[in-house]
């Protein structure tokens, strides 16, 4: 059986934390997917954190999660899917300057209390595979050339896959500083 289609506004995500020692949210996240993987992901308006916090507790979750959800017309949020681990949703947490969702993971694994997930504004635009990269230095040039643009790559022999993502942080404009460094990063990968 297919899921029926839900209509809806904007897609929304935000990583939960729960452990013996503590319970929260990391802030809650717009995404846009492209081919089912979080293409770009940015500060969301909406806050999700008591929906997606009472659907892993409904579900007697303990651990990390991320949470996606739909906003649909009417502002209402619909839970979309619990994912037990780090997630694509969650990558802006190594660059905003808190603790980050991996590092949250450790903390509970090894019976810490969680730490509060504060930091700055970040944008993510992830990177994919290319049937024909180029030079691999000149695309790092091209996309650093920013000093807040952060490259992080993890590599994929998928074809089309995620090897990485660009970041940026802080200031209003910083979905076209992502943008804008991924395109110059595409530009300089190019074969030729």
């Amino acid at each position: 059986m297919a899921e029926p289609f839900v209509p809806y506004m904007r897609e929304l995500a935000t990583v939960v934390y729960v452990s013996p020692e503590g319970a929260g949210c990391f802030p809650t996240m717009e995404t846009f997917q492209t081919q089912h993987v979080c293409d770009l992901v940015f500060p969301g308006r909406a806050n999700a954190a008591p929906v997606a916090l009472q659907a892993v507790r409904a579900v007697g979750g303990e651990g990390l999660f991320a949470v996606t959800l739909f906003e649909n017309d009417g502002g209402e949020l619909l839970v979309d899917k619990i994912v037990p681990r780090p997630h694509g949703s969650g990558l802006h947490t190594l660059d905003w300057g808190g603790v980050s969702q991996f590092e949250q993971l450790v903390r509970m694994a090894a019976g810490l209390t969680p730490a509060l997930p504060d930091g700055l504004p970040v944008c993510t635009a992830s990177l994919y595979r290319r049937d024909d990269p180029g030079d691999l230095r000149r695309a790092l040039r091209a996309a650093l050339h920013d000093p807040t643009v952060r490259v992080h790559w993890y590599g994929n022999d998928a074809p089309g896959g995620r090897v990485g993502h660009i970041s940026t942080s802080g200031g209003p404009d910083l979905i076209d500083r992502a943008v804008s460094a991924r395109e110059r990063f595409n530009r300089g990968w190019s074969a030729g």
